[in-house]
């Protein structure tokens, strides 16, 4: 049983060691294993053991009027989200056929520098987010 676990243990540092990305190792929680199971634990404590013990005599919180808040942050935010992504789409369907490449750069893409500076000027909102390197 013993060598069962140690196995286990050293197969899991291998892996971290040899497939874990090295700018992630000092990100919160992403170092070891550890401090994501205790927060699990943790919160399994509090929702099977503690928290019914805590509630057992007491009447239901009343949480009609957060809820109704919390709701309506929810409906601003997603038309918030909604318009920034209709914003993003109108502004690629208007420039669609025109994109400005560099023939050295993009030698099978290459399109008429004369069409996409056309284009270009034909739409001002898009103007100057055209004008930008691509590289592969």
């Amino acid at each position: 049983m013993a060598t069962g676990i140690s196995a286990v243990v050293d197969g899991y540092k291998t892996f971290m060691e040899t497939k874990s990305d090295p700018r992630t190792a000092d990100w919160f929680l992403m170092s070891s294993p550890m401090p994501l199971l205790i927060i699990l634990i943790s919160y399994l404590y509090f929702v099977n053991k503690a928290g019914p013990r805590y509630m057992k005599d007491r009447k239901p919180y009343d949480l009609r009027n957060l809820m109704l808040a919390y709701n309506a942050l929810q409906i601003v935010f997603s038309v918030y989200l909604v318009y920034e992504k209709l914003d993003w789409l109108l502004n690629l369907l208007g420039t669609l056929g025109c994109a400005f490449t560099r023939v050295q750069e993009w030698p099978r893409l290459a399109i008429d520098n004369k069409m996409a500076a056309g284009c270009a000027g034909s739409i001002p909102s898009v103007k100057h987010s055209m004008i930008r390197r691509t590289t592969l």
